[in-house]
């Protein structure tokens, strides 16, 4: 009964053709109003031309954060604050994480940059071929040693190919997966902005979720249901206080804390756009509410955006990615392709919050939708005469920054 549940929940990620018109931002007006930054993402589904098994792999999350580096000069994974690492012997301004189920000494990998970790080193213009992905490979594994200090699952060993060493088919387990992404697979982001003192948290908190693996106390394990890529990175966020902590490994009652790669950018996306922030709703969101108790700051805010990274066009080694499935609750997971559209209002929800020219993809779009959220806020507040000081001060300061910013974005788009 357990394994066909397993199967299942597998079944959760089958695909559906998808035709995206991605929404640009531009990033440097972006970073330059938002530093500090991490992105929860989920991953279409690929198909490799010339190996028919790379289509077993079902859907995956992965995790970006602007503003913490992978510490180069350690022999292995291992992140410090980017400002602390300026001497790195590989520049880049975030980092990329990612699980892999064959990783046994370790929960995450590090991968230096998003051109490393989405677009595999590759240019947009340039033909993906087998050949050019084999130097990127070496690359990465003898120049940059992204695989060194890791152990590798015993099973995950069986396939591999005579001649051929453990690091670097260790690798190929992670290539289109957990690094050069965009090759075989297009992402799909909620960025949240953050402040700069979490980064720190941020940085302590991750290392320590290695420790103990690297340290050789136990051996990491890998499991679909109750410790997974999305848990991992949903406890990350948790830790800082943006969402609450979902339970793992919990037995029976993980079935009612699963953690689903699509299903959790919709909520982040829920989260930082669609949730209201008037003072009465904010109080009686127990984590928003002490978050902003603590910091002075809430995840709902300006710059919270979905971003699109598409798969690799040009392309001899992928076909073209499907959309992975989006699913539904009743209380229980069920796929909504196998539901009447009625019932797939998850479905409807990812659709929605990943079409272009939204203020869920257009950051000026943002702007002026969270320019409109703040003074209804404000107005409600000041009517209602109800507000705290500190709450009326957050969100007039929130209020003429989205203006600047605003304003900054239409200056440079002239």
């Amino acid at each position: 009964m357990r394994a066909i549940f397993i199967l299942f929940i597998i079944c959760l990620f089958s695909s559906v053709c998808f035709s995206e018109s991605i929404a640009a931002i531009n990033e440097e007006v972006y970073e330059r109003n938002h530093p500090y930054y991490v992105e929860v993402c989920t991953v279409s589904r690929s198909k490799k031309k010339t190996d028919i098994d790379y289509d077993i792999y079902p859907g995956h999350s992965i995790f970006y954060i602007h503003g913490v580096c992978r510490d180069m000069s350690k022999d292995y994974p291992y992140v410090g604050n980017c400002e602390n690492l300026k001497n790195n012997r590989y520049r880049h301004k975030g980092v990329g994480l990612s699980v892999n189920n064959a990783s046994k000494n370790i929960t995450w990998n590090a991968f230096p940059g998003k051109k490393l970790f989405f677009n595999g080193l590759v240019k947009d213009k340039q033909r993906l071929t087998e050949d050019l992905i084999q130097r990127k490979l070496n690359y990465s594994i003898e120049k940059l040693k992204l695989f060194d200090g890791i152990e590798v699952h015993r099973e995950y060993l069986a396939n591999k190919p005579i001649g051929m060493s453990v690091k670097e088919h260790y690798a190929r387990l992670n290539l289109g997966i957990d690094f050069a992404v965009n090759y075989g697979r297009s992402v799909y982001c909620s960025r949240i902005p953050i402040k700069k003192n979490m980064i720190d948290p941020l940085v302590v908190y991750l290392n320590n979720v290695n420790k103990p693996f690297l340290n050789r106390e136990k051996n990491y394990h890998w499991n679909l249901l109750a410790n997974n890529c999305s848990h991992f990175i949903h406890n990350t966020l948790a830790h800082i206080g943006i969402v609450e902590k979902q339970r793992t490994n919990a037995g029976a009652k993980q079935l009612f804390n699963l953690s689903v790669p699509a299903n959790e950018v919709i909520n982040f996306s829920k989260l930082t756009v669609d949730k209201p922030i008037f003072h009465k709703k904010l109080l009686k969101d127990k984590v928003r509410s002490d978050i902003f108790q603590k910091e002075r700051w809430i995840p709902t805010r300006h710059g919270a955006i979905v971003k699109i990274y598409p798969q690799h066009k040009n392309n001899d080694v992928f076909y073209k990615d499907k959309l992975m499935e989006v699913v539904e609750f009743f209380p229980f997971p069920m796929p909504s392709s196998i539901l009447p559209k009625k019932l797939q209002k998850n479905k409807r929800k990812f659709m929605s919050i990943i079409a272009p020219n939204t203020p869920y993809t257009s950051l000026e779009k943002n702007y002026e939708f969270y320019e409109k959220k703040y003074k209804k806020a404000l107005d409600k507040a000041h009517f209602q005469n109800d507000a705290s000081s500190e709450y009326l001060s957050y969100i007039s300061r929130q209020l003429e920054e989205v203006k600047q910013f605003k304003q900054r974005l239409l200056t440079i788009n002239k």
